[in-house]
């Protein structure tokens, strides 16, 4: 059975303030995500992340283990925890996704932990369809 996961985190020094750093972030997710039969998106905006990932229980669980050791990121909030009951988001390890046209006027000028629950839901469903990322 497929879960899906969203959590949003406080980025750490310069985690997620450059290309660099963001290339870093994608490329180890794509590594270990691919080794996990892991898929998702990530979002980074105004010094937090939110991440939306797929994939097993214990794939997740591992993921979530890694995650919380992370030094890059803090204060780990898991906003769902649920049993895929549609579509999955892609077939992607980890698709970046750009704040920019649809998902920046989604956001707003908000915090990505002020976002409402039915506000991410949304704004996922956008960005996976604004990267058309259709399994």
């Amino acid at each position: 059975m497929l879960q899906r996961a969203i959590y949003v985190s406080d980025a750490v020094g310069s985690a997620g303030q450059s290309i660099l750093s963001i290339a870093q972030i994608l490329g180890a997710s794509d590594i270990n995500n691919r080794r996990d039969e892991l898929r998702g998106l990530l979002i980074f905006h105004r010094g937090q992340f939110l991440q939306l990932v797929e994939g097993r229980r214990a794939d997740l669980d591992r993921l979530f283990t890694r995650l919380r050791a992370d030094p890059r990121h803090e204060n780990i909030r898991m906003l769902i925890d649920e049993t895929v009951m549609g579509e999955p988001v892609g077939a992607h390890p980890m698709a970046p996704v750009r704040v920019a046209g649809k998902v920046e006027a989604m956001i707003g000028d908000r915090p990505l932990d002020r976002l409402s629950l039915p506000q991410v839901e949304a704004l996922f469903t956008t960005a996976a369809e604004t990267l058309d990322l259709a399994a």
